[in-house]
């Protein structure tokens, strides 16, 4: 681990499980994670932010609402990262850097976490979790 402070990451999924895989793995990867069940709580979170990476389940209730309001929050508080089992997952085009479709190999997740956050510099030395160890 580096001396550097740690990448932050926000998770907003509903589903507990799905939640608890996604921070472990994140965690893993030497991340800082916070986790969040419900939309309106991720928004209090994003409004004290700093976070390199948002990851939010298209599965959360009030989504649309959290994501007009990620519209108008500086861009590195806006929602980076949809999880989607949607067939039409253009429809967040508009206000995702990168859509993953349910299901995805955790290394997919990885790869796509490690690209926002070290493009913000913030990417520690990271050992990666393959999907044979979740």
């Amino acid at each position: 681990m580096t001396s550097r402070s740690l990448a932050h990451v926000l998770v907003l999924d509903p589903d507990p499980s799905i939640r608890a895989l996604l921070v472990a793995v994140l965690r893993r990867c030497a991340l800082q994670v916070t986790a969040s069940s419900d939309a309106l709580e991720a928004a209090d979170a994003l409004r004290f932010g700093g976070y390199a990476a948002v990851i939010v389940s298209s599965d959360t209730p009030e989504l649309d609402a959290l994501l007009r309001e990620f519209r108008h929050a500086p861009p590195p508080q806006r929602p980076k990262i949809i999880l989607t089992t949607t067939p039409n997952a253009a429809r967040y085009a508009p206000d995702a850097d990168a859509i993953l479709l349910k299901p995805f190999h955790l290394a997919e997740l990885q790869a796509t976490v490690a690209a926002y956050c070290s493009a913000r510099a913030q990417w520690p030395d990271i050992q990666t979790v393959s999907d044979s160890e979740s």
